[in-house]
């Protein structure tokens, strides 16, 4: 009976083996584990998380001399800014004629009027519901009028599809941010070119400075929130849609685009007809007169 004990001890004993093996591999296979988490954590604690905030800030930080798609703009300081509006000079009140825009032919009648200065309702035209965001700014650079530039330098993902087999600005409606010298901040659509040049590129989107010329235009309502009164030194950057922060600018853009859509409801539908020949006007010679 000794002898058949100890033979069974003998034919059980491969099996019993195999188990320990089994459990110290599965015991080495945790303590890997565990090391590789532990590592991973270490080398993760190095990152902002999530991750890719890390990578965006990394992106970011990159010099840029010429703009791409991108999410953040650098800062023009130091420039002059002056005050125009959509109609100026249309009624003797300013010396210029604001009743086109250089992406909009009717600027003032698609507003509903004039956006005066000296009238105002909130931070909105008084005597009239504006159609146009009364928060709006001239840049001096035209992408429909310099098409090569406008290729080379204004953002890849600006672009937008023609409409009507006619070319429509990227850059019409982008949202600028705009600081006085105290440090307030304003949001603002680009809505019209100037002032001065239209070809002024490497300014509006490159590392070149306006110097002692006005290089931004704002609308009264911009003016008013900065308590500018007609000229001043501002600091401005382009935004994305996405990083505009709520404020007056979006609560009358939204007022903007509902009196528009009411116009637009009541306003029977036409057929469209042909536009008449321009007639070029030449102004008379001084000393003719």
């Amino acid at each position: 009976m000794a002898m058949l004990r100890a033979g069974r001890k003998k034919e059980r004993a491969p099996g019993h083996r195999r188990y320990v093996f089994v459990v110290v591999g599965v015991v080495v296979l945790l303590l890997l584990g565990l090391a590789y988490e532990l590592s991973r954590k270490q080398v993760l604690a190095k990152f902002h998380w999530p991750w890719w905030t890390s990578v965006k800030k990394v992106v970011i930080s990159r010099p840029h001399h010429k703009p791409g798609p991108r999410t953040s703009f650098p800062w023009k300081k130091g420039v002059v800014t002056t005050v125009f509006w959509i109609g100026e000079g249309a009624i003797g009140d300013g010396s210029t004629t604001q009743v086109s825009s250089a992406w909009d032919q009717n600027w003032r009648d698609n507003n509903g009027g004039v956006d005066t200065p000296g009238s105002r309702d909130g931070y909105g035209p008084a005597g009239h519901a504006f159609q146009v965001n009364p928060f709006y700014v001239a840049l001096p650079f035209n992408d429909l009028a310099w098409p090569d530039l406008a290729k080379e330098w204004v953002p890849t993902n600006w672009k937008r599809p023609s409409k009507n087999s006619r070319r429509v600005s990227g850059c019409r409606g982008r949202w600028v941010q705009i600081k006085n010298a105290a440090g307030k901040s304003c949001f603002a659509q680009w809505d019209d070119v100037g002032p001065g040049r239209t070809d002024a590129v490497e300014y509006v989107f490159g590392d070149d400075d306006a110097g002692s010329r006005p290089g931004l235009d704002i609308s009264p309502a911009v003016a008013q929130y900065l308590g500018i009164d007609g000229r001043a030194i501002t600091s401005w950057r382009f935004v994305d849609e996405e990083d505009v922060k709520p404020g007056e600018w979006l609560k009358y853009n939204e007022m903007a685009l509902l009196y528009r859509a009411i116009n637009e409801a009541k306003s029977p539908a036409v057929a469209p007809v042909a536009p008449a020949p321009t007639e070029v006007i030449e102004a008379p010679n001084p000393g003719t007169q």
